[in-house]
């Protein structure tokens, strides 16, 4: 299947998302990998993590359009960096989907299977003002997700550790479609910062992104 969504958002951000259906030596066909990728991609459990990790470089290359040696490094908070191209990067993965957003400003994605047992631990990431936002009914467990890709996404974009998703990070009500655009804040410590964040639901998944302005 490969790539299955494509987006050019402003500024030239692209996003994109890749359907996992190949096999773990069919995706490594598609790399160029250095003697400690493989080293790490050999230290992981085999299975998912093996297929999310390949899925996620083969979709970066495919949006970076290149067929040379794709560096990627983490800086002291575990961020991804692109060392040999000047873009900012964010990956996410859920069960068979990968996505991955870049561009010139920072950037948050992410990507999860839409699942009920979301409505058990919303409470761990949400405020009681933002769950009693959510109205009860079809749409409820899809607008659970917007909110927990939505500040999934907004920490990603931060790069701190030290951000809490129900502590500093906070959605305005919305009400929910298919796809849509948000409005997010954080709030930490006397400092804010508001963000249009997009969503959309695709394919049994919700996938948000946002991009530093």
């Amino acid at each position: 299947m490969g790539l299955v969504l494509l987006r050019q958002d402003r500024d030239k951000t692209k996003i994109g998302v890749w359907k996992m259906v190949e096999t773990i030596d069919q995706l490594k066909k598609d790399l160029v990998l250095n003697a400690p990728e493989i080293r790490f991609f050999s230290s992981l459990n085999k299975g998912k993590r093996n297929m999310h990790w390949l899925a996620g470089r083969v979709l970066l290359r495919h949006l970076l359009g290149t067929d040379h040696f794709i560096k990627v490094e983490g800086d002291v908070h575990g961020k991804p960096q692109l060392v040999n191209f000047d873009l900012e990067l964010s990956i996410s993965h859920s069960a068979d989907y990968a996505a991955v957003i870049i561009g010139k400003k920072k950037v948050g994605i992410d990507i999860e299977e839409i699942k009920p047992v979301i409505k058990k631990i919303c409470t761990k990431f949400m405020t009681i003002d933002e769950i009693n936002s959510v109205p009860a009914g079809k749409s409820e467990i899809e607008q659970f997700y917007v909110y927990w890709c939505t500040k999934e996404s907004i920490f990603k974009l931060n790069g701190k550790k030290y951000l809490l998703f129900k502590d500093h990070i906070f959605i305005d009500p919305f009400e929910y479609q298919k796809e849509g655009f948000i409005k997010a804040h954080i709030r930490q410590n006397g400092y804010e910062r508001s963000f249009d964040v997009s969503y959309e639901e695709y394919d049994g998944y919700m996938l948000t992104y946002v991009i530093d302005h």
